[in-house]
């Protein structure tokens, strides 16, 4: 997954999404979206944005060919990370 920030105020996870995907989007809800991995031999690290969410029925392609032009904005309310370079980071936006 490419996680590509615009600004602060947006982020767009650019996934391979499609209609099944993005009927889960419930107008007006809180949607967070958390990319982890774990690197050797035990380092566990993430992001995790809150916020509102909704489909966008283009904007894939622009970000990189090859994409499904749908995707899902994320209106960031809360942006948590830990294991990164400056470890725990939790903060508030807009």
């Amino acid at each position: 997954m490419l996680l590509t920030l615009t600004n602060i105020d947006e982020i767009l996870p650019a996934v391979s999404t499609s209609v099944n995907a993005c009927r889960f989007l419930v107008p007006a809800m809180s949607d967070s979206l958390v990319v982890d991995d774990v690197l050797p031999p035990w380092q566990p690290r993430a992001v995790e944005v809150r916020g509102e969410a909704s489909a966008l029925d283009s904007g894939g392609k622009a970000i990189m060919e090859g994409f499904d032009d749908p995707i899902i904005r994320i209106r960031p309310r809360r942006i948590v990370s830990w294991g990164l370079e400056d470890g725990f980071q939790a903060r508030s936006v807009g």
